[in-house]
């Protein structure tokens, strides 16, 4: 499995490594990001994190996402999806190593995804997966649920009861939110077939393609 068990320290470590600014990447890449239809990068912003920045493009009618970071974990899980049909997990096309943006060994390089573009969940849905990501801060709660077997559904009758307890007095609420946590663990056991181990959960992490299934969208292994 690709995991991490030094958690945010190490993140926090890598985060704050040198790096090329992204203002000269762009540039010193522009021609490169241009034949993938990154144009105007300010017009084509989709959103900033921590380790990088995503954008929209268009590459004849398909709209997707080229994304730059600099975090090795999501570089490591999107090299062992990349190519990879999958239908639960956001499609990773192809993934590029910058090596000019490692001038000096202590420096953090850049890397380049290419990536399918998914919508972010809103309304009930959201507020559902909010709730679910407090109840996952219980460790006694998986996002794994094993098909079968006494330990899942062990695992599945503790989530129903958080679930229950959380909407009580509203049924219907809760049925959706465990259909929800349902599509989420057949991601998470999607991605486990692919050696990956994955503890990112957040309701921004969970988005849908264009069919309105609900898929992991960033893919970075490390918790």
């Amino acid at each position: 499995m690709l995991h991490s068990n030094s958690g945010m320290e190490e993140r926090d470590e890598i985060r704050s490594r040198p790096h090329v600014p992204l203002s000269q990447l762009l540039l010193q890449y522009r021609r490169e990001l241009s034949a993938l239809g990154l144009a105007d990068p300010k017009k084509q912003l989709l959103g900033a994190g921590a380790f990088g920045v995503a954008y929209a493009v268009y590459l004849g009618d398909m709209v997707s996402v080229l994304k730059l970071t600099r975090d090795p974990y999501e570089v490591l899980s999107s090299c062992a999806l990349e190519g990879k049909a999958t239908e639960h997990i956001v499609p990773i096309f192809r993934v590029w190593s910058m090596n000019s943006t490692k001038p000096r060994k202590n420096w953090q390089p850049w890397f380049l995804i290419h990536r399918g573009y998914l919508e972010p969940v809103g309304g009930k849905d959201k507020e559902a997966l909010e709730r679910l990501f407090m109840l996952h801060s219980d460790e006694d709660l998986d996002l794994w649920l094993p098909r079968g077997g006494a330990s899942g559904r062990g695992m599945r009758e503790k989530w129903r009861a958080e679930v229950r307890s959380e909407y009580e007095g509203q049924p219907q609420s809760a049925r959706r939110a465990m259909l929800l946590l349902d599509q989420i663990s057949e991601a998470v056991r999607e991605l486990r077939r692919y050696g990956i181990d994955w503890h990112d959960f957040h309701s921004d992490n969970m988005m849908r393609d264009t069919r309105g299934h609900l898929r992991i969208a960033d893919v970075a292994s490390a918790s």
